[in-house]
């Protein structure tokens, strides 16, 4: 079932629209390609949702805010469509910007994240030494990497704390299929990190079961994984992966 999660505001004055969505079935990943049965509107916003929409997780309930779509800084009252059918049920949610009870704060969170066990900063992430820093919903994007089928990738997360109310933080990296062909095995779906000087590195292989473009999604949380629950504060990273026999 997709969501809404919420919006932002850009520095340049455009908007941004977050989505993710919730699993009701307890024993299968679905795969739902782009399409009749995996859309958006308008359809200048099509082609960026996920098509594997995975069972539901020991870990998280759910995953959250997937994919960003941004939108003009005009946008209005006008609304963002996505729409998933599946076996003969059909799922919409709309995403718009008049309402600021859905206002999502990115990457820092309001005082009401900071209690418990969530600390209100995303964590910074990056997928080599040499590339700068990302930061929040909008993240960061690697690739295309190269692999072959049954070949096993290896995929290094590089994580810093930043300003972090912990003395001795941890992160959390939780990998998920995003899009493509066929299924991925991930040798580490859970990576925790424990950090140096408020820095590590989570490491991963993901092997394909068929040749075909690939996008992958990992997201880092500071300290403990049921932060999720707060809704805040987590980086995403996509990765591309072109895969051949």
């Amino acid at each position: 079932m997709p969501v809404f999660e919420g919006w932002f505001q850009n520095p340049d004055s455009t908007y941004t629209l977050s989505f993710g969505y919730i699993s009701m079935n307890l024993e299968e990943t679905l795969h739902i390609p782009l399409g009749p049965d995996n859309f958006i509107e308008p359809r200048e916003f099509d082609g960026g949702q996920p098509t594997f929409f995975r069972q539901i997780h020991r870990s998280i309930r759910r995953p959250w805010n997937t994919f960003m779509i941004t939108v003009p800084k005009d946008f209005g009252d006008k609304r963002v469509v996505w729409t998933i059918r599946d076996h003969g049920e059909t799922y919409s949610t709309p995403g718009r910007i008049t309402s600021r009870n859905y206002i999502v704060e990115t990457p820092l969170a309001p005082a009401r994240y900071l209690q418990g066990t969530a600390s209100g900063y995303a964590p910074l992430m990056r997928f080599a030494a040499s590339e700068p820093w990302a930061q929040g919903l909008t993240g960061t994007r690697w690739g295309p990497l190269t692999a072959r089928v049954g070949e096993p990738l290896e995929i290094p997360v590089y994580v810093n704390a930043g300003e972090t109310k912990y003395e001795e933080p941890e992160s959390w990296l939780y990998w998920m299929l995003y899009s493509g062909p066929g299924d991925v095995t991930f040798s580490e779906e859970e990576v925790e990190i424990t950090l140096t000087d408020k820095q590590g590195v989570g490491t991963t292989s993901a092997t394909f079961s068929e040749p075909g473009e690939y996008v992958l999604l990992v997201q880092s949380i500071e300290t403990l994984r049921n932060s999720f629950e707060y809704h805040c504060c987590w980086t995403n990273g996509w990765v591309a992966v072109t895969v051949t026999n």
